[in-house]
């Protein structure tokens, strides 16, 4: 006679088996560096570009914002950090490729525990330190989502700038009265990356000038600066339509700056 605790242990296995090969992926290795996936029927494996998200991208923040210079200083600040690819994987860890990334965290083979503690930036606006990717986990994938879903990220951003700690922010770009005011704004307060120095705001800048360009249906105002603080050092960058905007006064220069 078969004991009942056998049995059951048994059917656990059993369970545990099926549920096991019905994961679109699992680990084969301890470290979670090899990962086995199947891929269920129907799944997209192809990674958008940013071209393809920048609509989808500015029209949400519009939306909220309703500010095209304060949704241009948002946009050109996520252009540099990932390139507008919700999944985007930071460049630093290479076990796994954007998609494989997104894959494994959504199937659970990857952890919750291991995504937030990780330690490399993720998403649209590289989101790293565990607070912004637990709440970022529990926000996207409690309501259903990929957590390389552009619009839920898009919609995560805008509830954290609506928290206590980033209300003053929100306001500021919903006010913002430039494309420089309102990067520069995101940069040193929402994003605060590493390198903070001229270089990296200028780059910012000319990537919210593009999209307030492309969107806005017009272009800021002309010999619009980063900061008045500071002193020219080179020949400013003529970002605009070449041929037409230098006469015209239909493009933007924008200088390198320094204090």
């Amino acid at each position: 006679m078969v004991r009942t605790s056998n049995v059951r242990r048994f059917l656990a296995a059993a369970a545990a088996l099926v549920l096991l090969l019905s994961w679109p992926c699992r680990a084969v290795s301890a470290d979670m560096n090899e990962i086995e996936y199947t891929l269920p029927e129907g799944y997209d494996m192809s990674v958008s570009s940013g071209t393809e998200e920048s609509a989808l991208i500015w029209n949400i923040l519009m939306e909220s914002i309703g500010n095209p210079y304060g949704v241009a200083g948002i946009v050109g600040n996520l252009s540099v950090e990932s390139g507008l690819r919700a999944n985007n994987l930071q460049d630093v860890y290479t076990a796994f490729s954007d998609v494989g990334y997104t894959l494994v965290v959504d199937c659970g083979a990857y952890s919750r525990t291991r995504f937030i503690n990780d330690e490399y930036g993720y998403g649209l606006a590289q989101w790293t330190h565990y607070s912004f990717k637990k709440d970022m986990y529990d926000y996207i994938k409690g309501r259903g989502y990929s957590i390389g879903n552009a619009a839920a990220q898009i919609e995560y951003l805008l509830y954290t700038l609506k928290q206590p700690y980033y209300s003053g922010l929100f306001t500021e770009l919903q006010n913002a009265t430039s494309v420089s005011e309102a990067t520069l704004a995101f940069l040193l307060r929402y994003e605060r990356p590493a390198e903070q120095g001229i270089t990296a705001r200028l780059h910012r800048t000319i990537e919210a000038f593009r999209y307030f360009m492309m969107y806005a249906g017009g272009i800021p105002a002309a010999n619009e600066e980063i900061m008045e603080e500071y002193t020219p050092i080179r020949k400013p960058v003529f970002f605009g339509t070449r041929g037409q905007g230098e006469e015209s006064g239909q493009g933007v220069f924008i200088a390198m700056f320094r204090k």
